[in-house]
């Protein structure tokens, strides 16, 4: 069963690298649905070995939300704008660093965070390997926010956030009631429903949606004012 997990850790990786990286918007959404599917996988394989059965509602949870609802929201989008995202070349360079380090995060934290959170009791049990894919799914997700221009990749990398934030919270905190894991994923829809919002007036009055053209529309309407 270690292996079957093990896994499913390199695939979230992939899946995460693959959500920033590929360029077509489709191709991107659907690496980032797939991580919501293999996510709440996870949660199901852990609650069907462990003792924490109820980690099978935060695995519906996951499945509704990031497999479905989020992707949806962005198809959405991705349908009615281009079909490439607007980043700068190159970008093997970037997915391969990206890879790399998502890997090194992972392998360390896997071993080194179950030490660092041996008082929380359950942390390295609940979801077994979750802490280092959880650190390593933050990790991609914040580089994503700081390295990518693309509004569009920027809302991803938001969803991905609460991907990270949400296993990590499976495996610390998972005794809070699913109401409160709802309300998480709740704030998360709204968060990228509005950061694709913006994008797309961005690109309606500017042609791009990059982080450039949404300070070109701030400092426009500063001048007006």
């Amino acid at each position: 069963m270690e292996n079957t997990f093990t896994l499913l850790a390199l695939l979230l990786l992939a899946c995460g690298v693959g959500a920033l990286e590929i360029r077509g918007l489709r191709g991107a959404v659907t690496a980032y649905a797939a991580q919501g599917f293999l996510l709440a996988g996870l949660l199901a394989a852990a609650a069907s070995v462990g003792p924490v059965h109820h980690l099978f509602a935060w695995a519906v949870t996951l499945l509704i939300s990031k497999g479905l609802i989020i992707p949806w929201i962005m198809y959405r989008y991705a349908a009615t704008t281009g079909a490439t995202d607007q980043e700068a070349e190159p970008r093997l360079g970037r997915a391969l660093l990206t890879g790399l380090l998502s890997l090194a995060v992972w392998y360390v934290g896997r071993d080194g965070l179950p030490w660092l959170l041996e008082g929380v009791q359950g942390a390295a049990t609940a979801v077994p390997g979750g802490l280092g894919s959880a650190a390593a799914i933050l990790v991609l997700a914040l580089l994503g926010i700081i390295t990518h221009r693309d509004t569009f990749k920027v809302a991803v990398a938001v969803g991905l956030l609460e991907n990270g934030a949400h296993l990590f919270l499976a495996c610390v905190a998972y005794t809070i009631p699913e109401t409160i894991s709802i309300a998480v994923v709740t704030d998360v829809i709204l968060a990228v429903w509005l950061l694709l919002l913006v994008g797309r007036e961005a690109e309606r009055s500017t042609g791009v949606r990059t982080d450039t053209a949404l300070d070109r529309v701030g400092r426009e309407e500063v001048s007006r004012s």
